[in-house]
């Protein structure tokens, strides 16, 4: 029976000497070993509810607010993804606009469907094959030329670990009426780490929400919003979470949130403090590669900043792709990573990383720079602005036919292709199929990334309006 089930594989993995620089933050390092059946239960007398929260689950909340520093929290145990579908159906009202950053992962672009509002886009800055900051200017600029704008949603830190300059974007949406939802599901650490940027909740946003299970020791699903200002209607958004969260919410994933909050409590400074110190060294030791870069960015003026627990190797100009340095990590050095990109990996670090941990990333990585090869660079994988033909939420209505993604150049798609991880679209319902983006899917797949989304179980065919 071994590896026949997924039960079995997991059961056998755990023992197999591989150091997870992935979610779930915890780094299955556990704080006690308990049988999950023992405490699995349903809302019995005694152990509140989350959908009416008055006893437990409740003071679990304000706990959670207290640590976080929000006017109000919520427990999410579907999520970023529940709070995301949440926040956007809570805050934009008919008519209006919502203005995202188009590296948003693949849920708000889901809640814009849901909530059948029309998008406008965001285009961060570039950093090479990556996202990166938001500016306040672009913000300003494009509430500026479309009063019905009032809702903005900032992926902050981005998946790279770049760090918008929220309190200055904060102040532009305010000025003119509206509402910031920081997209913070990789940054929940950010309010523990000194020297590190700012947290989104601290620099003024309206909402932020945070998975705790990707940078935090807690449970994968678990999450928190947060509540930032009286701007937010709290009751609307408290029915939100009822419609985007499931009616029988696991006491386990609730357990594992508030056994984090305590961690938190009782124990966050000097564990922190240890963490930055490790990483420290780790950057310091990964910063003389030779042909394998670090990445790295300093703070600007305008306040954008880098989260360094984002361990980001990029191997652009070198002869490794971004799957290749996985591939080598894990099969050779028994370390798996969080993603592959065309040309960078990401190594996610957390409190729970061990120093002998960092050491073994190192000594892996330095010794793989030695044998690689210098290549000439080739261009960018970011894709201009696609033209936008329908709204999304009504693209998706539309009588469709199914074509061959090599000859759908000048098509309507009407459903999503993106890479996963990270879940960012590479085109959305109701956008144009450019050649750039069909000669670009086939750049992808030389370098041995999964591009999702197609029909058929990755077959080629996208369905496209007719």
């Amino acid at each position: 029976m071994k590896d026949k089930t997924l039960f079995n594989k997991l059961h056998n993995y755990k023992s197999e000497d591989i150091y997870p620089f992935h979610m779930p933050g915890h780094k299955r390092r556990g704080f006690e070993a308990f049988n999950p059946y023992e405490i699995d239960i349903t809302e019995i007398e005694g152990f509140d509810n989350l959908h009416n929260a008055t006893g437990l689950i409740r003071k679990t909340e304000e706990r959670a607010a207290k640590v976080f520093g929000a006017d109000r929290t919520f427990l999410l145990v579907n999520g970023t993804t529940g709070g995301m579908l949440s926040a956007v159906y809570a805050t934009v009202n008919e008519g209006e606009v919502l203005l995202m950053s188009r590296n948003c992962h693949k849920c708000t672009y889901n809640a814009a469907v849901v909530a059948k509002v029309d998008t406008e886009y965001l285009y961060p800055e570039s950093e090479g094959d990556f996202y990166g900051a938001v500016s306040p200017e672009l913000v300003a600029e494009k509430m500026d030329a479309n009063p019905r704008i009032k809702t903005v949603v900032i992926v902050s830190p981005t998946y790279e670990g770049i760090v918008s300059p929220i309190k200055e974007i904060a102040k532009v949406i305010h000025e003119r009426g509206g509402i910031l939802i920081v997209d913070e599901a990789h940054g929940s650490h950010l309010h523990f780490c000194e020297g590190f940027p700012k947290d989104g909740l601290s620099a003024g946003a309206d909402i932020v929400i945070h998975s705790i299970h990707k940078t935090l020791p807690s449970f994968t699903q678990t999450a928190l919003l947060h509540v930032g200002s009286n701007r937010v209607d709290t009751e609307r958004l408290k029915s939100a979470l009822t419609i985007f969260q499931t009616s029988s919410p696991s006491y386990i994933l609730m357990a594992g949130i508030d056994r984090c909050i305590t961690f938190l409590e009782e124990e966050g400074k000097p564990v922190f403090s240890a963490y930055v110190k490790e990483l420290k060294g780790l950057r310091v030791a990964l910063e003389n590669l030779k042909k394998i870069k670090l990445f790295k960015m300093e703070h600007s003026e305008n306040g954008a900043g880098y989260d360094p627990g984002k361990v980001v190797l990029l191997t652009r100009g070198t002869n490794l792709s971004g799957a290749n340095l996985m591939t080598i990590l894990r099969d050779t050095y028994r370390i798996e990573c969080e993603m592959a990109g065309p040309r960078h990996v990401i190594a996610m670090t957390s409190v729970m990383d061990t120093p002998e941990g960092f050491e073994r990333l190192a000594k892996a990585v330095i010794e793989i720079d030695k044998s690689a090869e210098i290549e000439s660079e080739t261009g960018s994988f970011l894709i201009d602005s696609p033209k936008k033909r329908h709204p999304m939420w009504k693209t998706v209505t539309l009588p469709g036919e199914y074509v061959d993604i090599a000859s759908a150049a000048g098509r309507i798609s009407e459903e999503f292709l993106y890479l996963y991880p990270p879940g960012i679209p590479l085109i959305v319902p109701g956008e144009v199929i450019t050649d750039e983006l069909v000669a670009n899917l086939d750049r992808y797949r030389d370098c041995g990334l999964e591009i999702t989304g197609f029909t058929g179980a990755g077959m080629g065919l996208i369905k496209v309006v007719i």
